[in-house]
């Protein structure tokens, strides 16, 4: 019993030594457990459901399969990587001419040849694809303007036209859609959209490009905000985007339309509140005249009746 005495008191003034701190080590980033769980940089653990690859040195950041499904492009920190998807193996690597990768933004043409990718340089690389075991080059390399304030615009997603003649590119310290000519290399317009536009997809019938807005809608006069990057971010007490929307640009106009808000936001439908069910679109034939309903509306679901002699439980009827 004292040799358990003295072990504890000697734990104790171990751990309470150098100011009371107790140092911790996290396990390192990568492979986890034999290869099964990987360990990011966020200190979060994630177990893939497949085959891993490992590309020493590099952060990921976007995809593009080309449509024929044997190369997988990445974009990453550095450049852009060829991956073989058969095999699961890196083929080819282009680094960027200058900078390093944005956070988003990577495109390839039908016919797998060419491939579109913004960086951190406020560039537009073109590259090409020289034949088929994963060699690149940069092709073209297109400059996008920053905003009035100076500096880099920092582009990130972007989309192809259908006839492959135009990229529409986020500009996200410019809060604008970029509407770039790939023919002649030079920018067209910038449309206004959100605060930091990050991802842009362009409907079926290339008349609509939807505009993911990181920072979320332009704060209202009174409500709280932060400066990102020259621009007031809404924001909550904590100082965290309290905001997150979606912009609808007219590509023929080149406007940002309205939308299903007023904001140009797609916003999530009212909750409905604990045990309410939707009103039925058609009410049921009854023998007695029931309370209209309007459609959307939600109403309290009855519970089950009790028997008033029996204390039996009788089912509840039937909306």
């Amino acid at each position: 019993m004292r040799r358990n005495a003295a072990w504890f008191a000697a734990c104790a003034a171990l751990f309470t030594a150098g100011a009371g701190y107790i140092a911790t080590v996290s396990p390192p980033v990568g492979p986890q457990r034999g290869g099964i769980a990987h360990r990011v940089a966020t200190s979060q653990t994630v177990r893939p459901v497949g085959d891993v690859l490992t590309l020493p040195g590099s952060r990921p950041v976007d995809i593009a399969l080309t449509p024929d499904g044997k190369t997988l492009y990445v974009k990453d920190n550095r450049g852009v990587v060829a991956v073989d998807a058969d095999s699961w193996r890196e083929k080819g690597f282009l680094k960027f001419p200058a900078g390093g990768g944005s956070m988003h933004g990577l495109a390839v043409s039908r016919d797998g040849r060419r491939i579109y990718a913004t960086n951190s340089a406020s560039l537009l690389g073109v590259a090409t694809a020289i034949g088929s075991d994963g060699r690149l080059a940069w092709s073209r390399q297109i400059t996008l303007p920053g905003p009035k304030s100076g500096g880099a615009s920092y582009p990130c997603g972007l989309a192809l036209s259908a006839d492959e003649k135009t990229a529409y590119v986020c500009l996200s310290r410019s809060n604008a859609l970029a509407v770039v000519d790939l023919d002649s290399g030079a920018v067209a317009a910038e449309i206004p959209v959100g605060v930091a536009p990050y991802a842009v997809v362009l409907s079926a019938d290339g008349a609509t490009a939807y505009v993911s807005d990181w920072g979320g809608r332009r704060p209202k006069q009174g409500e709280p905000s932060a400066p990102s990057a020259g621009t007031p971010a809404l924001v909550d007490k904590r100082g965290v985007a309290a905001s997150g929307a979606v912009s609808f640009v007219d590509i023929a106009s080149r406007r940002r339309g309205r939308g299903p808000c007023r904001t140009g936001a797609v916003r999530p439908p009212p909750a409905r509140p604990p045990g309410a069910t939707r009103c039925p679109r058609r009410t049921p034939r009854r023998s007695r005249p029931r309370r209209a309903c309007r459609p959307g509306r939600a109403y309290p679901r009855r519970g089950p009746r009790v028997h008033p002699v029996s204390g039996g439980v009788r089912p509840s009827p039937r909306r």
